[in-house]
């Protein structure tokens, strides 16, 4: 394999080139040991051991190093890694290492996301959000056929972030509630019966007096 090019992209680490293909990232003193130069062969032996015990060594320290920040999907894994410069095999051979040790496992991802984000957000919201983190529509749904969620709670929370005492708003007020709410991705019908829930609260509150 020919070295078709070299490029310089951060201090001391080199885009490689084979054939006009990219290849992968190397550091200076990697370049130096393996000899690779511009316009020179790579042999064949070196390109597998350059692969198998650097980049895909990298590729798996960094794939650890990013789940070990936060919790991911495996798309966003892949984002991440694509990234850095890892070829799709790579990519791939460092996902189903964390896979083999469960530590990337998207059906878990969903439920613990959708049981944290309820508290304070929409089922619209919180799907466009795992949409956008590479899920299907369909595991996101079932994952939601698979627990109990009540949005009522969230939505209690939001209009009381917006109003001191629900028994008290006018007409205008109520229908601007309704629009944040609507835009927020509830049904009316929820926000309904979260509002009549918090009237029947407000109405259970005993008052002592002085």
């Amino acid at each position: 394999m020919l070295v078709t090019a070299l490029e310089e992209y951060t201090k001391g680490r080199y885009k490689i080139y084979l054939d006009e293909q990219f290849a992968f990232v190397l550091y200076k003193s990697e370049l130096n040991y393996f000899k690779i130069e511009l316009g020179k062969e790579l042999a064949e032996e070196d390109y597998i051991k350059i692969k198998e015990e650097i980049i895909l060594k990298r590729a798996k320290k960094r794939t650890l190093y990013l789940l070990k920040k936060m919790d991911r999907t495996e798309q966003e894994l892949r984002n991440k890694l694509k990234d850095g410069f890892y070829t799709e095999d790579i990519i791939g051979k460092a996902i189903e290492y964390v896979k083999g040790y469960n530590y990337i496992n998207d059906e878990s991802y969903v439920q613990r996301f959708i049981e944290y984000k309820s508290k304070f957000k929409s089922k619209l919201e919180i799907t466009s959000q795992l949409k956008q983190k590479g899920i299907s529509k369909e595991v996101i749904n079932c994952i939601y056929n698979s627990i109990e969620i009540d949005e009522s709670n969230a939505i209690i929370k939001l209009i009381k972030k917006k109003v001191s005492n629900i028994n008290e708003i006018d007409h205008n007020q109520r229908r601007k509630l309704y629009m944040y709410l609507c835009r927020k991705g509830f049904q009316y019908e929820d926000i309904d019966k979260a509002i009549e829930k918090m009237k029947e609260e407000n109405e259970n509150v005993i008052d002592f007096g002085e």
